[in-house]
């Protein structure tokens, strides 16, 4: 997975992402071709389908090196709402509610 996201982010294309809400208000990032794992519904969950973004990765970024090596690890990153919410607006252009 690494691999595949790290090679589509240096051609210069992005990476799409569905974003799950936690009850807590933060986000579980899946990549849009996978479905957020049985783990990540156990230790987060209920999780809600909130969004589907694209998102073009700079490599250099901190969150995104935290984001890519936990889908790296588990499949799935969390971000804390204020980010998750910022992600979605930048991508998306709207604000979720």
């Amino acid at each position: 997975m690494k691999v595949l996201l790290r090679r589509i982010a240096r051609q210069g294309g992005g990476v799409e992402f569905k974003a799950y809400r936690r009850p807590d208000g933060a986000f579980v990032l899946v990549p849009d071709c996978l479905v957020a794992s049985r783990d990540a519904q156990g230790r987060h969950g209920p999780l809600t389908l909130v969004a589907r973004f694209d998102v073009d990765c700079p490599l250099d970024d901190p969150v995104w090196h935290r984001v890519l090596a936990d889908i790296d690890r588990q499949s799935y990153a969390v971000v804390r709402r204020d980010t998750g919410e910022q992600l979605i607006r930048l991508a998306t252009g709207h604000a979720i509610v």
